[in-house]
């Protein structure tokens, strides 16, 4: 036990406050000795954002990862950033506008490079993945 806020039990599922054990999206199982957090169809432990749960006890972990749900986040994202840089380029009429709208241009790039590394690797987790963390953190 951390605190009254978090219970992180690795012989058991966790609870983190208010939620139920394993969170909205699964529910604790007892096999074999063992307790273990069961994820609804679509969903999953993970590392990303998931600060109080070691690796070694993922298992034991709330159900807060849906890959398609973060997938169709990061695609709208590129997709904001791209349509958004196009229609800026486009509205550029001089030299002088250009040089104004480079941090604007730059900016557009990097979101999208993260935001579509992302989608194209999703094993590239923030905080576990070196070159994403590094590109969202920017």
């Amino acid at each position: 036990v951390i605190d009254n806020l978090y219970l992180i039990n690795m012989s058991e599922c966790s609870t983190l406050w208010p939620v139920q054990k394993c969170g909205l999206m699964g529910s604790c199982v007892f096999e074999n000795g063992t307790s273990f957090c069961k994820c609804n169809a679509k969903w999953s432990q993970n590392l990303e954002w998931n600060y109080f749960v070691e690796e070694n006890s993922l298992s034991s972990g709330i159900c807060n990862y849906n890959l398609g749900v973060v997938s169709g986040i990061y695609t709208a994202i590129s997709v904001s950033a791209i349509l958004s840089f196009t229609l800026d380029l486009y509205n550029t009429n001089s030299r002088k506008q250009l040089k104004k709208r480079v941090g604007w241009f730059l900016f557009c790039a990097l979101v999208t490079s993260f935001s579509l590394y992302r989608v194209f690797d999703p094993n590239a987790l923030f905080g576990v993945d070196f070159c994403f963390s590094f590109l969202i953190s920017i």
